[in-house]
């Protein structure tokens, strides 16, 4: 950010730009580069994940043998040290919270291109983030996608707003970040500082760096189980299609890897007993399980790993959908199991239930958010920023 405004002030004396302009350019600059050296503290969670997750590619993945991708329900229940143990790779969880179908490709491409070596990736897609197109995830795009991807990503969906609103976010951060400056600056009018916003987020990102990419959630004895109406709709028990653009994505994400030579396991997770039961009883599982079945049948590197039949109690999970810290390792350690069966060629199956539910060991190395939290306050008596 100097070096630009330091451009900018030399074609100003220059008097290629006039001084009221210059002026105006240079307020805009610094003001813009003030928000973005302050994402941390004027983000989100959700916000957060994706932006992480677009830089953390680059970082982490060269050398990473067994790569995950996919929405929170990965994020929060796949742990990579367990994979690795399991299966000999080197493994690493590039999930987003509410990622789609594109995010998950334009990672893999990207994973790719910074040096992964992948024998193998896990995928996942929650059924209901497969109905909407780019544009329910507008604010969200510019944190991960570049400019390339944005117009790719446009074309593919005919949407010349979304491409509009999108480039423009991705180049000011104040307007990608406005929904959350709104909320701080009337909480600053009514004396509140929101710092545990941004407490909350730094938590995330360093659970997420300790873990390989993984979020570990602690327990939520609070937890009843039982989902309202609301949920039912939102989770759609008795209604369910995918929108055409992540359709196609899943396709170039399983053609991207085949090119590649690499076998794709995707994960159906466990959910919550009551949430998985109304989704049998209205329907909605089953027509989420022919879509996938679909999709084995075209794409010969593709093995289904299913476990929404594999009984997690409701105690291991946070809310609905999420597991614990816990429940984490359990489902860990069963996808392990039958990745490191299916590459040693002991398991031939396109489609693998994955067993019952049984603890694991706790791992000394795990760390949950609360943990993380706590680890930051202990280290320098606040949260950095």
């Amino acid at each position: 950010m100097l070096h630009n405004l330091f451009i900018i002030w030399k074609k100003g004396a220059a008097g290629r730009i006039p001084g009221g302009l210059l002026g105006m350019i240079v307020l805009i600059a610094a003001v813009e580069g003030s928000i973005e050296s302050h994402r941390v503290e004027l983000t989100n969670l959700g916000n957060a994940s994706w932006r992480w997750g677009g830089d953390a590619v680059w970082k982490r993945a060269e050398g990473r043998e067994l790569l995950c991708f996919g929405d929170s329900l990965l994020k929060t229940g796949i742990v990579p040290r367990i994979l690795e143990r399991k299966t000999g790779l080197k493994a690493y969880n590039f999930a987003v919270h509410g990622a789609q179908p594109p995010a998950t490709y334009f990672l893999l491409r990207r994973a790719l291109a910074a040096g992964a070596k992948p024998k193998a990736a896990v995928v996942e897609y929650i059924p209901n983030m497969l109905t909407g197109g780019p544009r329910d995830w507008a604010r969200l795009w510019p944190e991960l996608a570049t400019p390339r991807e944005i117009v790719e990503l446009a074309w593919n969906a005919r949407d010349a707003t979304f491409l509009a609103s999108t480039l423009v976010a991705r180049v000011f951060p104040s307007v990608r970040r406005r929904s959350d400056l709104r909320v701080r600056i009337v909480a600053a009018l009514n004396g509140d500082s929101k710092a545990e916003d941004g407490a909350e987020v730094a938590a995330h990102l360093r659970n997420w760096e300790v873990n390989l990419g993984a979020q570990l959630s602690p327990p939520n004895p609070s937890f009843s189980g039982v989902p309202t109406e609301k949920d039912q709709k939102d989770y759609m028990t008795t209604k369910w299609w995918c929108d055409k653009i992540n359709r196609l994505y899943i396709e170039r994400f399983l053609e991207l890897a085949r090119s590649r030579g690499i076998t794709v396991f995707w994960l159906a997770p466990p959910i919550s007993p009551n949430l998985q039961a109304e989704r049998e009883r209205g329907g909605s599982d089953r027509a989420h399980t022919k879509f996938i079945a679909d999709f084995g049948r075209r794409f010969p590197n593709l093995i289904v790993l299913d476990g929404r039949g594999s009984g997690f109690p409701k105690s291991r999970f946070v809310d609905l959908v999420h597991l614990d810290r816990d429940g984490a390792p359990a489902l860990s350690d069963a996808v392990g199991t039958a990745i490191a069966e299916v590459l040693r060629g002991n398991r031939e199956e396109g489609w693998i239930v994955l067993p019952r539910y049984r603890p694991v060991a706790i791992d000394r190395d795990r760390e949950d958010v609360r943990e993380s939290r706590i680890a930051i306050e202990a280290n320098d008596g606040r949260v950095r920023r």
